[in-house]
């Protein structure tokens, strides 16, 4: 079975992400809202489309999503990665490559996209749980170029679920 992520690098994600019940901080296992997520439909309302990536490749603006976090965590927090820094740089432009070609977005589009992804991790404090996320890919960095080649290898519109 090909898998876009290695399976101990999702299961580190998921346990640096929600903690090792897999549950939300709440502990009543519900969905935390998201800031400038949408709301819920009103009654009467129809619920909007959500796009999901089916190829089985992944979602690409997922990973792209997971790697600016940790760039910018990375940058903060561990500036003497310069080595992972750039191995993260390198598969971050391969991804915008992909957005571009497949999106269609701009250069401009992309650069927006990114300042936009990179600024919800840019307060996250240097011992939290992005910290664990880091730690577990930067561990990881030798099967990120392989796992991307997977991920990028079906040219189709970027979509940033399912993620995780």
């Amino acid at each position: 079975m090909r898998c876009i992520w290695p399976a101990a690098l999702v299961a580190a994600i998921v346990l640096a992400t929600c903690g090792e019940s897999g549950a939300s901080d709440h502990g009543s296992g519900a969905v935390e809202q998201q800031p400038n997520a949408p709301s819920a439909p009103k009654a009467g309302e129809r619920e909007p489309a959500v796009d999901a990536d089916t190829s089985g490749h992944g979602a690409v603006l997922c990973a792209y999503w997971l790697y600016l976090d940790a760039q910018s965590f990375g940058e903060r927090c561990f500036p003497q990665d310069s080595y992972f820094q750039a191995t993260l740089a390198g598969e971050i432009a391969r991804i915008e490559k992909f957005i571009m070609d497949n999106g269609p977005a701009t250069q401009a589009e992309i650069g927006q996209m990114r300042a936009h992804m990179r600024a919800d991790t840019a307060a996250a404090a240097c011992d939290g749980d992005v910290k664990g996320f880091y730690l577990t890919i930067r561990r990881q960095q030798a099967k990120l170029h392989s796992a991307d080649d997977f991920l990028l290898s079906v040219p189709r519109k970027p979509e940033m679920n399912p993620c995780l």
